[in-house]
């Protein structure tokens, strides 16, 4: 909603990864990992830069399963595409060590210490997730976040959502005691300098509530549910 009316934010609630480092990750997933496919085919239509060269990939992985071609076979298939030119190809099915590698290619250094040497295909699955980012907090924008992420940031106005029971607090379905979500409301309302705007949206998407607890809402129909105000809100007592 916010990006729509171009209003300028940072978004600190989603991660990301920027597409060079993901394609780093395809060819270390493609090298070392022992599962190849599926990297190997992102690598090949990140490469494909005309359409006649994703059909390429297209025939040749429908062919391969009509086939019962081999997982070797596709993946050697793909890397030997003429489009597929990167100086990485040779290191495919080329049983480098992880060291000797990272030496040939100094840029990749940063993931050494998630490549295993007895076992460099453990965790390289988790790559991804390691490398993901959040923008940074920018005072000139409006800052969207998770509650845990303001520790320690301040803003002159501070809005937070979705203070309704059961989802803070979450109640019985939370590995948190209701003491510690009762400090995590006062972290996030403590960032205000100026003024502090609490919402509590009474009416939700049932299909919203899955991961909440759920018995803290009321059905209305078959796709709408009803849920209270937060207790913490209640508990400052606001007067209008």
């Amino acid at each position: 909603f916010l990006e729509n009316k171009e209003l300028p934010i940072t978004n600190m609630w989603e991660l990301k990864i920027d597409l060079d480092t993901m394609r780093e990750i395809w060819w270390i997933q493609t090298i070392f990992g022992e599962k190849k496919l599926l990297s190997t085919a992102f690598l090949a239509l990140d490469a494909a830069k005309y359409t006649y060269q994703r059909k390429k990939i297209y025939d040749l992985l429908k062919k391969s399963a009509i086939q019962g071609t081999s997982e070797t076979a596709i993946v050697k298939g793909l890397i030997g595409l003429s489009f597929m030119n990167s100086p990485l190809v040779p290191y495919v099915y080329s049983d480098i060590s992880t060291e000797d590698f990272i030496k040939n290619m100094p840029a990749f250094e940063k993931y050494g210490e998630y490549l295993v040497a007895d076992n460099p295909s453990y965790g390289l699955g988790k790559l991804p997730y390691l490398f993901k980012k959040t923008d940074s907090f920018n005072t000139s924008k409006i800052n969207f976040m998770s509650i845990h992420k303001s520790k320690g940031l301040s803003a002159h106005h501070v809005f937070i959502v979705g203070l309704v029971d059961g989802i803070l607090p979450r109640g019985s379905e939370s590995t948190n005691t209701l003491e510690s979500q009762r400090r995590l409301f006062f972290v996030g309302a403590s960032r205000a300098k100026q003024s502090l705007r609490l919402f509590s949206q009474m009416e939700w998407a049932s299909s919203l509530i899955h991961k909440v607890d759920r018995s803290k809402f009321k059905y209305r129909g078959k796709d709408k549910v009803i849920g209270q105000t937060s207790p913490f809100v209640t508990e400052l007592k606001l007067t209008n």
